[in-house]
């Protein structure tokens, strides 16, 4: 079962991982990516180095919930549900899935070209999980 960019959209994630993991067959996976949680995150923001390098600056990461980017080019603008990674590790977890992969894809070339600053932050998480 794949969700691209839907678990954080869902207000309850446990409700989610429970019905999901009662559909797939024994052994079935359960493939997904969100917005990356440590750089997609409330109140993150954009600042100039002394340097002059753009980095990405995050607050509040560990306050979950749902909000709204004030980009108003954004794709967050609509909202979207801030969760840690250990929550959602953990919660697969707690639902009876085993962890088979984690990966951070780099922005494709055509992002690091119109935002060479977003170049060294992975936009997503991808996480691939098997029932047990």
């Amino acid at each position: 079962m794949t969700a691209g960019l839907s678990l954080n959209n869902v207000p309850d994630l446990d409700a989610a991982l429970a019905a999901v993991r009662r559909v797939l067959v024994a052994q079935g996976s359960l493939v997904f990516t969100i917005p990356h949680p440590c750089f997609e995150a409330p109140y993150a923001t954009w600042t100039q180095a002394p340097d002059g390098t753009v980095r990405r600056v995050v607050g509040h990461h560990l306050t979950e919930g749902f909000w709204r980017s004030g980009n108003p080019d954004g794709a967050r603008r609509a909202g979207n549900r801030h969760r840690t990674l250990s929550t959602y590790l953990t919660a697969l977890v707690r639902h009876g899935f085993v962890l088979e992969a984690v990966t951070e894809p780099v922005p494709c070339a055509r992002v690091a070209a119109a935002q060479p600053q977003r170049a060294g932050l992975p936009p997503f998480l991808a996480i691939r999980a098997r029932r047990a």
